[in-house]
């Protein structure tokens, strides 16, 4: 795979973020914004434009600019820049040393009245560098298990307790193959969760510098897959796919073509999926539609630990106009305020404010579907310790690519210390390239 990265200049770029950086406007301030948001959550994003446009009257901000990730990065390393962009966290280190976001820490200084406490520590956690915000969290997504509660009826299961542990998911899955209910065990939308989420859970982390986040105050930092703790769940996962109960990959021509096979195979039945908590609202949707007798349930991601990470996407301060800067300082407010998070809560996001659970409309939402709460369970109680607030590099997009295919080696049964030994040597290659251009590392 190739991945844009952006040519490292100043770590921070000159922008100023507060009133009076802002020159009195004789018109309103127009801003352009990016999105790699889903089809769903861009919908939900338009709404929310046009609301804050008409309580806002002397800020316009645009209509979403979609697109991925890797063309973002190419414009920008043009010199091509938007306003505000949403975008995962692939973009924290490499846009901040490509001096293309401004620190919203910066707006945070200058703004008495925002609120930080209120966010979800773990999310604003995992947007740090050093200690200091360099973005703010907006569609909180992470791994959750998907199940049919009707099919662990039949099994004799609890559909209340699904699998938490790796030996209760063992136990599930053999009991549901047993009642004939499922050909595959565990389905996924991404193998790289099962080193990441599972590294996480286990208090292993798998860079160093905190994680990659403290990357700012030192010359690069590196990628250690030799941890004793990691290779046992490797190990672990490999004895899961070896008894049938984590199953082989599987090539989506969809998003959700893994995920649907709980109920309307195109192979195999799963006898249960780990899939982004993005989907719930899709899942919800279509379970019924597609198999009266299918009933959604959703529970916290299953391994051997508790506890996931942060995923889905954010807000950056990517203007390289200091009088457009505290205008878009006003939209990402607006967007991560409570009230506009219930909107984004509805698709599986966990709300990023705490304060989100004194909408009423929120509760009701959660007391309708249930599994819409599980995600901001998972993330609530996580302490924002090294390995809680994830990975990060400039080379991340590369990095996570990468650890899919040691991940799938390792479920294909692949000699683990080879398969290892392999990853590390590549991952090494990426992240060396990346200090050298950025901190002229040796």
């Amino acid at each position: 795979t190739t991945t844009t990265t952006l040519r490292p200049s100043p770590p921070l770029p000159t922008v100023e973020c507060s009133p009076t950086s802002t020159a009195e406007p004789i018109e309103p301030v127009n801003l352009e914004i990016w999105s790699t948001l889903s089809e769903e959550a861009e919908t939900a994003a338009q709404g929310l434009i046009l609301q804050f446009n008409s309580t806002h009257p002397g800020i316009n901000l645009g209509a979403l600019v979609h697109g991925t990730e890797e063309e973002f990065r190419r414009l920008m390393s043009e010199g091509t820049r938007p306003d505000l962009l949403i975008m995962g966290l692939d973009a924290l280190v490499n846009f901040a040393d490509g001096g293309v976001a401004t620190p919203v820490q910066r707006c945070i200084d200058n703004d008495p009245t925002f609120d930080s406490a209120d966010f979800v520590p773990i999310m604003t956690a995992a947007y740090q560098l050093d200690g200091t915000q360099i973005g703010l969290p907006l569609t909180v997504s992470t791994p959750v298990l998907f199940y049919d509660r009707s099919q662990f009826l039949n099994a004799g299961l609890d559909p209340d307790n699904p699998p938490q542990t790796l030996d209760e998911l063992r136990t599930d899955v053999q009991s549901m193959r047993a009642a004939g209910l499922a050909a595959d065990g565990l389905t996924y939308g991404d193998a790289s969760w099962f080193v990441t989420q599972w590294a996480a859970q286990s208090n292993v982390s798998l860079a160093e510098n905190n994680n990659g986040h403290d990357v700012r105050s030192v010359n690069g930092t590196q990628i250690n897959l030799t941890d004793s703790s990691l290779i046992a769940i490797l190990e672990a996962l490999q004895q899961l796919a070896s008894e049938g109960i984590v199953s082989q990959p599987v090539t989506n021509a969809t998003p959700y073509d893994d995920l649907v096979r709980l109920v309307a195979p195109t192979g195999p039945v799963a006898a249960m999926n780990i899939h982004t908590s993005g989907s719930l609202n899709f899942a919800y949707d279509n379970f019924s539609e597609v198999d009266a007798s299918a009933e959604l349930g959703v529970g916290a991601l299953p391994g051997p630990g508790t506890g996931a990470l942060v995923g889905g996407s954010g807000m950056w301060l990517t203007t390289p106009d200091s009088d457009k800067a505290w205008a878009a300082w006003q939209a990402i407010r607006y967007f991560t305020d409570a009230a506009q998070q219930v909107t984004f809560a509805k698709l599986g996001y966990a709300p990023v404010r705490q304060s989100t659970l004194l909408e009423p409309a929120l509760l009701a939402m959660w007391q309708d579907r249930p599994g819409l709460r599980v995600p901001y369970d998972q993330l609530i109680g996580a302490e924002p310790g090294p390995a809680n607030v994830g990975m990060v590099g400039g080379t991340r997009a590369h990095i996570l690519w990468r650890l899919n295919w040691l991940a799938e080696d390792v479920i294909r049964g692949r000699d683990i210390a080879e398969a290892v030994a392999d990853a590390q040597k590549d991952i090494d290659t990426v992240v060396a390239t990346y200090n050298r251009m950025r901190y002229g590392s040796p």
